[in-house]
């Protein structure tokens, strides 16, 4: 959740989920310069204070079976969330309401002894806006792990949502769009009207590593659509082996 006042923004997160403020400055000769700032840290494995809060609130006997293969009792991966009662409730109260007996005893994890394993208490994160009264443009990212996953830095999240705002767009309206317009429109403008459109479609569009420089723009651009519409017809059986689902929310700070 996130509130933002006059002064300050108040960032309320859990999960892992992420959070960033964008902010494009210019120097006094005129230079651009984007900047990140990450307002949530991620509750998972890799977050040594969440490990220390996890296990520091059950049994010493239970220290190696709380976190398996880097996920909480070997299978969520976030160690705060919404939901997901089956690291919440007392075995018994699982049993006693019949979730046992409609899904099966794999929906009571293995090594299940002192719920609750999974906390949906929130981390605060306060931002003073004046930082950001003489910029440019300045905005909060907020946005599920299957956009971060993406990208190789927050920092290109951000620079892809300035590259949005300050291009034309190829589609301005929700109107279907002739061919011949299209083409006649600037090489490098952005397709879509919606900025968190048009940072979905980069990030599983586009790819820099496969990126041929030998090919001209609108080769690319076709190899481009090719992924995207891969990444977006997978089977169920195996997206989530190649993507995560993608959440995302732009607030824009001025």
């Amino acid at each position: 959740m996130s509130v933002c006042y006059l002064e300050t923004y108040y960032g309320h997160f859990l999960g892992d989920c992420k959070a960033v403020v964008g902010v494009k400055t210019v120097d006094e000769n005129g230079g651009e310069a984007v900047k990140a700032h990450n307002l949530s840290i991620e509750h998972n494995s890799d977050n040594l204070n969440e490990l220390k809060r996890l296990f520091a609130a059950h049994p010493q006997q239970e220290q190696n079976n709380i976190i398996r293969n880097n996920r909480l009792l070997g299978q969520l991966m976030p160690l705060r969330a919404f939901g997901d009662f089956g690291y919440k409730w007392p075995a018994e109260r699982i049993k006693r309401v019949g979730l046992v007996r409609a899904f099966g005893p794999h929906v009571i994890p293995p090594y299940y002894f002192t719920p609750p394993y999974l906390i949906c208490e929130p981390e605060i994160e306060v931002y003073r806006l004046e930082d950001i009264k003489k910029s440019k443009g300045a905005f909060v990212v907020i946005a599920t792990d299957g956009l971060w996953e993406q990208f190789e830095t927050a920092r290109h999240v951000v620079k892809q949502a300035f590259f949005h705002e300050n291009h034309d767009i190829k589609f301005p309206g929700g109107d279907k769009v002739a061919a011949a317009d299209v083409s006649a429109t600037a090489d490098n403008a952005a397709i879509d009207s919606n900025v968190a459109t048009h940072m979905l479609r980069y990030a599983l569009g586009q790819n820099p590593s496969l990126v041929d420089p030998h090919l001209d723009s609108e080769e690319q651009q076709r190899q481009e659509h090719k992924r995207l519409v891969t990444f977006l017809t997978l089977p169920e059986s195996v997206v989530r082996n190649f993507r995560d689902d993608v959440s995302i929310i732009i607030i824009h700070l001025n």
